[in-house]
């Protein structure tokens, strides 16, 4: 049995611009109220198992981390910047001072 091939002729295809109004629709302002995690990381210490386990309250962890250094900013598991820890009343602050 033989094979029939058949040329065939298609149309000019020429994409279309998006409108104004689909750009709107897709606008990333539509999760502007979706909450995600921000995370800080003052330092970060590597410990064995057994000093883990005799840890308790009142003790101190010390972190590579001075006082004026910088910290990470996470989002979620993605580190999206650096800052600078600040004392605020009687909270922490940090001072954004670069944004990956």
């Amino acid at each position: 049995m033989m094979e029939q091939v058949f040329q065939v002729e298609l149309p000019e295809w020429e994409p279309k611009e998006p409108s104004q109004e689909g750009r709107e629709k897709g606008s990333i302002r539509q999760v502007d109220n979706i909450g995600v995690n921000l995370i800080v990381r003052l330092g970060k210490k590597e410990m064995p198992v057994g000093d883990i386990a005799e840890l308790s309250i009142g003790d101190v962890l010390e972190v590579e981390k001075k006082p004026g250094h910088k910290v990470e900013i996470f989002l979620d598991e993605k580190k999206v910047g650096i800052g600078e820890a600040i004392l605020m009343d009687e909270n922490f602050g940090i001072v954004i001072s670069e944004i990956d």
